[in-house]
């Protein structure tokens, strides 16, 4: 009987270890706030802000240091305006291309007179008036441009213009009279003066770069009036 008592005590006893091993107030507790544990948690927050520290540091140089340099490229851009800008205003014209677009405008207006009276112009015994105009158009010279055409009604021809030099005037002549529908007009009157300056121009500039010239046919100042069927 004592053994059976006593095996049975011991079982007891044994379900009451279990059951106090499950009971939460026996477990062994853990103590955050040691001074091992807050001297750890302390350290690590030191390391954490010192590299966040040593990055936005790093970041903030790089800023800086594009910052510089952009400033550097604008003070450069800001200087090279700066030089542009004074050799703008400083520069003279090209006498050479002031010459050529004289030229190119001479040739322009050329054209545009001998359409212009192409367009609105009336035939003309013999050769009609637009035939005239045309063989104008195919002599057109570089550095001579018309600022008038005059037909008579017997046929004969005036033309007045500008031109930057006397000889090339010469050789419009020239290449007037191997029209072969101006043959019966053969030029032969030739006035060549130079314009007045203009009185509103400063300088060098009040003289004009031009010359005026009349080229008349054979027959002009006999028969008709110079400025009947004129066109300008």
């Amino acid at each position: 009987m004592s053994h059976h008592h006593r095996g049975r005590t011991e079982g007891e006893r044994g379900v009451s270890q279990q059951i106090n091993l499950l009971n939460p107030a026996l477990r062994p507790k853990i103590d955050f706030v040691s001074p091992a544990n807050v001297a750890w948690a302390v350290l690590a927050s030191l390391v954490l802000v010192g590299v966040l520290g040593t990055i936005c540091t790093a970041r903030l140089q790089a800023f800086k240091a594009d910052a510089a340099a952009a400033a550097d490229q604008l003070k450069t851009f800001q200087d090279r305006v700066s030089l542009l800008t004074l050799k703008v205003a400083s520069a003279k014209p090209d006498a050479s291309l002031q010459s050529e677009l004289d030229k190119l405008r001479a040739q322009i207006e050329a054209r545009d007179a001998v359409m212009a009276a192409a367009g609105s112009g009336a035939p003309v015994p013999g050769n009609g008036y637009v035939d005239v105009l045309k063989a104008l158009a195919r002599r057109t010279t570089q550095g001579i441009w018309l600022t008038g055409i005059s037909v008579s009604a017997s046929g004969s021809l005036e033309l007045t213009g500008r031109a930057i030099d006397r000889a090339i005037v010469a050789e419009y002549l020239r290449r007037l009279n191997e029209e072969q529908v101006l043959a019966g007009r053969s030029f032969s009157g030739m006035k060549i003066q130079v314009p007045k300056p203009d009185e509103n121009a400063e300088g060098s500039s009040r003289r004009p770069r031009y010359l005026e010239f009349t080229l008349t046919s054979g027959s002009a100042q006999g028969e008709g009036a110079p400025g009947e069927g004129k066109k300008s």
